[in-house]
């Protein structure tokens, strides 16, 4: 896109639904804000296939027939007890640096807010960055948890010199062979720790839906959550521009549990993220702990492994020489996840099947209803 001139009152701004024509000027606006184009295939998987959209979710603000503006939805399931409703997930929100301060994030949010006011989606939730946390609050979010990441990071030596990027400017350094001989020396304890677990476990590429689905309705969680079933798991895991696998222990042809993972490639850093981990009725803390152990030896490579205390007990992870994003050394240059939510009825008393969605423990996500995953 070439610069755009600020000439633009905010009168002079058309706020409306994506239209085809739309695309290119999108993601060069995606390129101008992020500072990288997405292709189109990236594109086509989150917004027009997306089975749980009946369009593209998806308003622009344009100025003089330019796309200066967007604020997309990623529209995901949502279990509720019994039930399954259609929420969606504000995320790639983008206003062109000649035309910020001038309302156009509100603009666009209530548009998206009143268009959705009546029937499906039900309600928005995500988890917004300090830049648009603020504005998610004064248009009627509120908070419900604060959660915890946790960082494996093969050059802590790096953590000294780090700043203003946060933990992937941390690790985006060539990993040295004393940081991956430090995690080795944890790894050699706690795999001593783990091996009476009487399982095996075998890496997937592609990822068996059916296996992972059935694993799910074995141990279905009690809180708000995005249901993963095969229809869910065939769409979310073919995201064009990562690498997923799962790690299946099996006991005999008994699936036990399973470790989803997800690699992104980006330049100057490999990050995997343990996505999800499903258990059935019989999955044990011993049984996870192999599964890690398959994954860690199978991401020696990766810059930066991710993890979440929802997924793993905390103190596995610490075991295994992960550090939380809440307590220093990572807490001064990184955030915690904050998950926000907001109703989109003006009728609605802020619950779903009787329980308060502002209350973080109604909520039981993972990294796989994040959309930036």
């Amino acid at each position: 896109m070439a610069p755009l001139e600020r000439s633009a009152t905010m009168t002079d701004y058309t706020i409306r639904r994506f239209r085809r024509g739309d695309l290119e000027g999108y993601l060069s606006l995606y390129d101008d804000v992020f500072g990288r184009r997405p292709d189109e295939g990236w594109f086509r998987w989150k917004y027009r296939d997306n089975p749980y959209a009946d369009r593209v979710p998806i308003y622009v603000a344009a100025a003089n027939g330019e796309i200066v503006g967007a604020r997309s939805f990623f529209a995901l399931p949502l279990r509720t007890g019994r039930t399954v409703v259609r929420a969606v997930q504000p995320c790639d929100t983008m206003v062109h640096e000649a035309h910020r301060r001038q309302g156009l994030f509100t603009r666009l949010t209530e548009a998206a807010i009143e268009d959705y006011r009546d029937g499906e989606p039900e309600l928005c939730f995500n988890f917004p960055n300090s830049k648009t946390r603020a504005g998610n609050r004064q248009l009627g979010w509120r908070v419900a948890a604060e959660r915890t990441s946790y960082y494996r990071i093969h050059d802590p030596s790096a953590i000294a010199a780090g700043s203003g990027d946060g933990v992937m400017a941390l690790a985006s350094s060539a990993a040295s062979p004393v940081a991956r001989g430090y995690l080795a020396a944890w790894d050699l304890v706690a795999d001593g720790g783990s091996a009476g677990a009487d399982v095996s476990v075998r890496r997937h590429e592609p990822v068996p839906a059916a296996r992972l689905a059935s694993l799910y309705r074995e141990s279905v969680p009690d809180g708000f959550h995005v249901p993963r079933d095969e229809r869910f798991l065939q769409w979310r895991l073919r995201r064009p521009d990562w690498e997923y696998r799962a790690y299946l222990a099996t006991d005999g042809d008994r699936d036990r549990a399973a470790m989803i993972t997800g690699t992104d490639r980006s330049p100057g850093l490999t990050r995997t993220m343990i996505l999800d981990v499903l258990s059935g009725v019989d999955g044990s803390t011993a049984v996870r702990e192999r599964l890690l152990t398959a994954v860690l030896a199978d991401n020696r490579a990766a810059d930066l492994l991710v993890a979440s205390s929802d997924s793993i007990p905390r103190t596995t992870l610490l075991k295994r020489g992960f550090l939380p994003d809440d307590k220093p050394p990572l807490s001064p240059v990184t955030e915690t996840t904050t998950l926000m939510v907001r109703p989109l009825s003006p009728e609605s008393d802020w619950t779903l099947g009787g329980d308060a969605i502002d209350d973080g423990d109604n909520w039981a996500t993972t990294y796989l209803s994040h959309d930036r995953n």
